[in-house]
């Protein structure tokens, strides 16, 4: 079997930043789950096969290239400097749970983007528009391969995350079928 799911324990992480976000994640209006690991190591399946469950939904990739215009960086982490803050993480939880935030344009800079994309926008404009289409949902999947640098923060705040793993060669083979 080429994948290999691991779930993060609360004590594997040790970031201190994020201790400002427990007490403002009690204040999130739905149970936050992150799927994420390195592109490429099925983070869209599993978030996908998680996101069936009664009363949940997902979030594809809010941190990426068309996701959350205040995501600036590629792979985001929380650093003093050039980082994203506890406050704007929890900022950007809170637009998260609530189905809320603008996005960037959701042209991904090709030149021949198709109707659809025109029409309804990216994955993510489209998982967001859905979301809000539910307000009874209370679980949101936050599929987000970008999110993995913020893992230790995510974890030693109290949210469930999964990191998905993949061997070096099936790794580097899912990029060549590309």
């Amino acid at each position: 079997m080429c994948n290999q799911y691991v779930t993060m324990s609360k004590s594997s992480a040790s970031l201190s930043q994020a201790a400002p976000l427990k007490g403002a994640l009690k204040t999130l209006p739905r149970q936050i789950i992150l799927v994420t690991g390195a592109p490429r190591t099925a983070t869209t399946p599993v978030g996908n096969m998680l996101s069936l469950a009664a009363k949940t939904t997902s979030i594809y990739e809010p941190f990426g290239l068309t996701g959350y215009r205040e995501i600036k960086y590629r792979f985001p982490m929380t650093a003093p400097e050039d980082g994203l803050s506890p406050q704007a993480l929890n900022a950007l939880l809170q637009k998260i749970a609530r189905f809320r935030g603008r996005l960037k344009p959701q042209t991904r800079g090709r030149e021949n983007t198709s109707l659809k994309a025109k029409f309804f926008g990216t994955r993510t404009r489209y998982s967001l528009r859905m979301a809000r289409l539910q307000p009874w949902l209370n679980t949101v999947i936050w599929k987000d391969p970008h999110a993995v640098m913020l893992v230790p923060d995510i974890v030693q705040a109290g949210l469930p995350v999964v990191v998905t793993a993949r061997r070096p060669k099936a790794h580097a083979g899912s990029y060549k079928r590309l």
